[in-house]
């Protein structure tokens, strides 16, 4: 007996320490993971290595507005980003663009950053704000660069992605006409599986093909100002849906099939500055996270107090604690107490921009004064961090954007965090309404439109297809009394 507990405890003396929970921040990410620093820093660097890529390959990148970096966690097991609800089994990552904030989550694994890569090339989509696409050419996009690979002395893009030509080769295709279609098929399985590969396949084809990508240039040109996205393929790429398809299909299975490399020029590496989380990371950052970009409505209070409760009792006076425990009161109604947490946490830390954004959302706003302190706080919380687009927002909010007329300075500070944040379609919703107060209804129509093209459609798409109806039509009052119907769920009160 004796010797198996010395041994035991040899080996527990030999076991490697695990590894604590690091943030690496470069120019364009915030990356969180419980991992090494050479491996945070690895990985980092591949993000702004993609969209270095993506930059240089895409007119997108010829005149980009300032963006906030993006939020990224990195997770051995990906349910642990959902400490409150529960994932499909199935999911490698995923990417949330919500009120709370703009954050991706992915494992850390082969397919995890895939995935990861795949979501950020939607994010660097969106961010062109008004462009409006149809639902192959957004995923098709995301598939066709996620197969990027990055070396040292090379850069290769456009290769073949293995699990869409998997299905290409071996499942049934769609009718060229329900994927051309403005949202994604309905169905699941193979309807899913064979709408993402063969987006993938036309996507290849019209970047690569010679002759085709003037044509795709031409087709987008023409959805984006409205056309059908059916109709305007026939008009500028192929009018035999038929025919197309039989070509895509010998494109695949021919020696045209082609990739590119070329070689890395000499750059200065990003620089990466990785900061040591403290241990009640383990406990309470997923859960904070979660918390930030939750649904306003989400049923998730119950599980969300019960879980921040505990984990807040294992670091009394932690920080980071005490942050979980003033949001978990603010998003559940109890202001004075997230107002008294709020305060002690100012003291200490003065000048945080996101505790005086919170410390404002604590304040009421229902009397003059109260208003007023609100938008002293928010204006400490902009000058703190000028870029951060729900400071922005809040402040618009509290001047009345969605009930009033805003003056054209506080129109230009909405306008400021909605080219910061276009992926939040929110946001969006909010400066279309603040544009139809100030009779703008035509830059109305095109803030929505990107909304009203969602490939996936929902409440939200098609609440933002009546109001770009009503928009383009320049009925005002359409546009208020379509806005009156039942809200999509996402919508923050």
């Amino acid at each position: 007996m004796m010797l198996r507990i010395v041994l035991l405890v040899a080996m527990l003396v030999a076991s490697p320490a695990r590894a604590e929970w690091l943030m690496a921040e470069s120019a364009h990410f915030r990356l969180h993971a419980n991992t090494s620093e050479k491996s945070i820093r690895e990985r980092v660097a591949l993000l702004e290595d993609f969209r270095s890529l993506l930059i240089t390959l895409t007119t997108a990148g010829a005149a980009r507005a300032p963006e906030p970096r993006l939020d990224v966690y990195l997770l051995g097991n990906i349910a642990d980003a959902r400490p409150f609800s529960r994932l499909p089994p199935s999911v490698a990552g995923f990417y949330v663009a919500s009120p709370g904030g703009v954050v991706a989550y992915a494992e850390n694994g082969s397919l995890g950053i895939a995935t990861l890569l795949h979501e950020y090339a939607h994010h660097f989509m969106l961010a062109s704000g008004a462009a409006a696409y149809p639902a192959w050419y957004v995923e098709g996009f995301a598939e066709y660069f996620m197969t990027a690979r990055f070396q040292p002395e090379k850069v290769e893009f456009g290769g073949i992605n293995d699990v869409r030509a998997r299905w290409l080769g071996h499942g049934n295709w769609l009718p060229m006409e329900r994927v051309l279609a403005r949202r994604i098929p309905a169905g699941q399985g193979e309807t899913t599986a064979m709408f993402y590969a063969q987006s993938w396949a036309l996507t290849h084809y019209l970047f690569r093909a010679e002759g085709e990508n003037a044509k795709l240039r031409a087709y987008l040109k023409a959805v984006n100002l409205g056309a059908d996205p059916v109709e305007a393929f026939k008009t500028h790429v192929e009018p035999d849906l038929g025919k197309f398809q039989g070509r895509l299909r010998n494109y695949l299975s021919g020696r045209k099939f082609t990739y590119s490399t070329f070689k890395r020029p000499a750059v200065t590496p990003a620089t990466v500055t990785v900061t040591p989380l403290p241990a009640s990371a383990r406990d309470l950052l997923l859960p904070l996270a979660d918390l930030e970009v939750a649904p306003p409505n989400a049923p998730i209070k119950d599980r969300a107090t019960a879980i921040i409760n505990a984990a807040a009792a294992r670091h009394p006076g932690d920080p980071l604690a005490d942050r979980a425990l003033a949001l978990l009161a603010l998003r559940f109604g109890d202001r004075e107490e997230a107002a008294t947490r709020l305060e002690t946490l100012l003291k200490n830390a003065p000048d945080d921009p996101l505790l005086l954004l919170w410390r404002a959302e604590a304040t009421p706003k229902n009397t003059p004064e109260g208003r007023a302190a609100a938008l002293r706080l928010l204006v400490r919380s902009s000058r703190a961090n000028p870029d951060d687009w729900r400071t922005l927002r809040a402040y618009a909010l509290a001047k009345g954007a969605r009930t009033t007329r805003l003056t054209d300075n506080d129109m230009d500070v909405l306008l400021a965090a909605w080219r910061l944040a276009p992926q939040v379609d929110v946001l969006a919703l909010d400066l279309a309404v603040a544009m139809a107060h100030a009779d703008r209804l035509p830059e109305a129509a095109n803030v929505l439109a990107p909304l009203a093209n969602a490939p996936h459609g929902g409440r939200f798409a098609a609440l933002a297809e009546r109001l770009v109806e009503a928009a383009e039509a320049g009925e005002k009052r359409g546009f208020f009394a379509a806005l009156a119907r039942p809200a999509p769920a996402t919508v923050a009160p």
